[in-house]
């Protein structure tokens, strides 16, 4: 009998152990459970409170922290509403109408701030000598006085030389006439031992004063031609003339190229004078041209850079072929440069 309340006895108690730590295990499940709900909600309710307090701006209830994080806001956003504010008015100025470009202004040449550059190409330094003596004397002499000193020669010049000379002051007064050898001075020679050179003041005088008439024009028709570099004012001079002049014959002098009329010498010799005027060297080409004696021009710009004009061929074709125009190779057979023959 005891044995029996003994053993129900230690059943019964291994009952009661067993469905006592369920029990604690599921109650400590539950605390821990609660626990956690309890937390969540708690955080809910944080959150829910803070939200609240944020959306209260009426009342004032914001936080300082949570007021310098709203002004800050509210400054960024004013900020960018200026900067999109200026990007319209600067797209409005760009849309504004522009005015027009003024037209460029347009220069031309000022003769004044130039002295003649005569050219002695082709002349040995014997004639140009020569030709300096006859300036000068023509200069210092008394222009009342018909009969001047002859200008003495220690030397004989030839023939050649004379007419070279001759050629020079073809040039120089622009008279491309033959007479011009006889009526402004004349060689005399002294036997053997020397020569004399007698010049004819009064014909010297009426030529310079043509001369000088010529110059004064060329410098008047000068203003009304455009500046720019070397090449661009030979271009506009040689165009000019080639607009105020018509071929013809008969006429051999700048005097009557400047009134419109002459033929290859008058183009030549006039093209010559004018880029003198402006400091430019010009030299007057003589030879052969389709089987007829003809005069061109020859430019040397300053850098060295030679040009070939010939204005008559470009005027005679109507003033269009341009090909005649700053050739870099001589267009016709050469005989002699700023000499007649």
């Amino acid at each position: 009998m005891l044995k029996k309340i003994l053993v129900f006895t230690l059943i019964a108690t291994m009952i009661a152990l067993y469905y006592g730590t369920n029990t604690i295990a599921y109650t400590y499940d539950h605390i821990v459970y609660d626990n956690e709900l309890d937390n969540a909600s708690h955080s809910i309710e944080t959150d829910v409170k803070d939200n609240a307090n944020i959306s209260q701006d009426d009342d004032n209830t914001l936080k300082p922290q949570d007021e310098q994080t709203l002004e800050s806001v509210n400054t960024d956003n004013s900020s960018h509403e200026e900067q999109d504010v200026e990007e319209v008015i600067i797209t409005e100025k760009q849309e504004e109408p522009t005015v027009a470009p003024q037209k460029p202004v347009v220069r031309y040449i000022n003769p004044d701030n130039y002295s003649e550059k005569i050219s002695y190409t082709s002349f040995s330094q014997y004639e140009i000598d020569i030709i300096n003596m006859i300036l000068k004397e023509y200069q210092r002499c008394d222009k009342n006085n018909v009969e001047t000193q002859p200008i003495r020669l220690d030397t004989i010049p030839s023939y050649e030389n004379y007419l070279n000379v001759c050629s020079f002051f073809y040039l120089y007064y622009g008279n491309i006439n033959t007479e011009i050898r006889d009526l402004c001075f004349d060689f005399r020679i002294m036997g053997n031992e020397y020569a004399e050179i007698i010049l004819h003041i009064d014909k010297m005088q009426e030529y310079d004063t043509i001369r000088q008439k010529n110059l004064a024009l060329i410098k008047e028709n000068l203003r009304t031609i455009q500046d720019g570099s070397e090449a661009e004012k030979v271009k506009y001079i040689a165009e000019h003339i080639a607009n105020t002049i018509s071929y013809t014959k008969g006429y051999h002098d700048v005097e009557n190229a400047l009134q419109g009329r002459g033929v290859c010498n008058s183009y030549a010799v006039l093209f010559m004078q004018y880029c003198q005027a402006i400091g430019i060297k010009n030299d007057v080409c003589i030879g052969n041209a389709l089987g007829d004696k003809h005069a061109w021009n020859k430019v040397t710009y300053s850098d060295g850079t030679v040009e070939y004009y010939d204005i008559t061929f470009f005027d005679i074709n109507n003033g269009k072929d341009y090909s005649y125009f700053n050739m870099k190779n001589c267009p016709h057979e050469l005989k002699t440069i700023n000499i007649y023959y």
